[in-house]
């Protein structure tokens, strides 16, 4: 039984040290998300193929969060690159229905990370980076 305890205990150990590592290096990653907040009287649709293809529905004055994967992060960073994120949003169309019609979300609205409120988190050696687009019915008549 005491082989057993100091068995786990050099286990337990040794997963600490490994997280300490992984926590303290100097190459990190952001977990990049989009949340989008529709504050439409519509549902609005969102179509992502970033890992697979996929349609999300969002109805109104709901949050919705898309995961737009991992980026590299640098010791010294405060941010993900512009440039990364931005090519990632590009997989991303916002749409409503009305009636027959499709209308989309003109992609200036959420094409450039600059443009987009950010949220910094930290945990265990990955940042994770909240961008918010609150979709309202102005944004499609522009």
């Amino acid at each position: 039984m005491k082989t057993i305890r100091i068995l786990f205990q050099k286990l337990a150990l040794v997963v600490y040290v490994a997280i300490c590592m992984a926590s303290c290096s100097n190459k990190s990653e952001y977990r990049c998300i989009l949340v989008t907040r529709n504050y439409t009287d519509r549902d609005i649709y969102i179509d992502y193929t970033l890992n697979d293809n996929s349609t999300q529905i969002v109805k109104s004055d709901e949050l919705y969060g898309i995961d737009l994967g991992y980026v590299d992060r640098e010791d010294g960073e405060d941010y993900p690159s512009v440039f990364d994120i931005s090519q990632k949003l590009q997989h991303i169309k916002i749409y409503r229905k009305i009636s027959d019609s499709v209308q989309y979300l003109p992609k200036h609205c959420y094409d450039e990370a600059d443009d987009l409120p950010i949220i910094f988190d930290y945990f265990m050696g990955i940042y994770e980076a909240k961008y918010f687009l609150g979709v309202t019915d102005e944004m499609f008549s522009e």
